[in-house]
């Protein structure tokens, strides 16, 4: 069994991905995981006190540090390319004094391949199967996308996900309008911000004011919606 070293690996739960640069030989596969109580942490067996738990990505041979004060006073002058980690989230110097995120990627992803119908005009209706939950951490910048087609009554289509853990807060609203009856339209729209940490249940809901709506999907042209981890905010890392 190898106990290979691994400069600059970073695993990211729960999918191990390598997002960095690998070398010494490649993955050493004392590297285990998912475990520990109720399958949340990853146990990197090179070096066992590095690691973060659920909801957190896992670092390896990254220099860690409590704030960008922290960073600063350990790394004055820091090297283009420079990878490092404030408290959760990575970040990489790309030179001119900037440092930059680096984004944790795909959070949640739903989407529905069929027609939904009984759509009422000048309700607004959630739609089936276009719900998601996931986690938002402290100083973390999220994009919020949705994507809904439907066959157009001439008038206007609006859609948006809301919050449904914040009283519906509205989070992300997307409007089209139709031409010629009949022929389907796309409405899309995303937003990017920052989240209150804490469990978000997102739900996608549609209005057509005037007329009844057809949402309509395919295998080949789903309708989704999309949670993003941007990284951590600019301010928090400059």
């Amino acid at each position: 069994m190898s106990s290979t070293t691994v400069p600059n690996l970073i695993l990211s739960y729960p999918q191990l991905e390598v997002v960095g640069q690998v070398g010494g030989g490649g993955i050493p596969d004392t590297i285990t995981g998912p475990s520990g109580v109720a399958g949340n942490d990853i146990t990197i067996a090179a070096d066992g006190k590095h690691y973060f738990d659920h909801e957190k990505a896992y670092f390896h041979n990254v220099p860690v540090f409590a704030d960008k004060a922290a960073r600063n006073l350990a790394i004055p002058s820091p090297a283009i390319g420079q990878v490092c980690a404030i408290v959760d989230g990575m970040c990489q110097y790309v030179g001119g004094g900037l440092w930059v995120p680096i984004p944790q990627g795909v959070l949640a992803y739903t989407e529905v391949n069929a027609n939904q119908t009984g759509v009422l005009a000048n309700t607004q209706t959630v739609l089936t199967g276009l719900t998601l939950s996931f986690v938002s951490r402290v100083n973390h910048v999220y994009r919020i996308s949705q994507k809904v087609s439907w066959f157009a009554q001439p008038g206007t289509f609006i859609t948006d996900v809301a919050d449904a853990s914040s009283g519906n807060q509205q989070l992300v609203i997307g409007q089209t309008s139709g031409v010629v009856a009949g022929n389907g339209y796309d409405c899309r729209a995303d937003r990017i911000m920052q989240m209150t940490p804490m469990t978000h249940n997102l739900i996608c809901r549609c209005q057509c004011p005037g007329s009844a709506p057809t949402i309509i999907a395919s295998a080949g042209n789903p309708n989704w919606v999309m949670v993003e981890d941007m990284g951590l905010s600019m301010a928090t890392i400059n």
